[in-house]
């Protein structure tokens, strides 16, 4: 076989005699029998993971973002219950003719305010727990759809406890 001269290739020396070499194939259709579209499938697969990882990197930032909306909830709750028990309990006489009465009304003040105040600032559910007529706590609650609400049944709770006492308003 002859060695191509200097500053030209293969190619040209075998198409000088008059038969080309052959290149190598480009296509894929050479390969072994079933691999054609292995490329597409794996694209497919990564795209749905990386689908997957971005909703839950979301879904994670919104359950952050709801316990401390929850947080606050609870807080302004329980303050505003107490604050509620004390408009209540200002100016009280010791001598109340029915002491059950007064306390169920002190219960209805403390539990509408907290309850309406939890709400308002962004809590599902508000529970107010009376530990005496002087304390108030507020459970609230907040319900987080996961993965941007495609899947429904994928719930998480964010809670928040928070109490407060009761100081009586001075009458003036």
């Amino acid at each position: 076989m002859r060695k191509p001269l200097p500053g030209t290739s293969l190619q040209s020396v075998g198409a000088v005699r008059g038969r080309p070499l052959p290149l190598p194939s480009l296509s894929r259709g050479r390969g072994v029998r079933g691999e054609q579209g292995q490329i597409l499938v794996l694209s497919a697969f990564v795209l749905v993971v990386i689908v997957f990882l971005v909703m839950l990197v979301t879904s994670a930032a919104q359950l952050h973002a709801a316990q401390a909306q929850t947080e606050k909830a609870a807080e302004l709750a329980a303050r505003s219950g107490a604050i509620a028990l004390g408009d209540q309990l200002s100016g009280v006489s010791p001598h109340i003719a029915d002491w059950d009465e007064f306390v169920q009304g002190l219960v209805d003040a403390g539990q509408g305010a907290a309850q309406d105040i939890a709400t308002r600032n962004g809590a599902d559910e508000a529970q107010v727990i009376f530990n005496s007529p002087w304390e108030i706590e507020v459970v609230a609650t907040k319900h987080v759809h996961l993965f941007a609400g495609f899947v429904p049944e994928v719930t998480l709770t964010a809670t928040a406890t928070a109490s407060a006492l009761a100081r009586e308003v001075p009458t003036s």
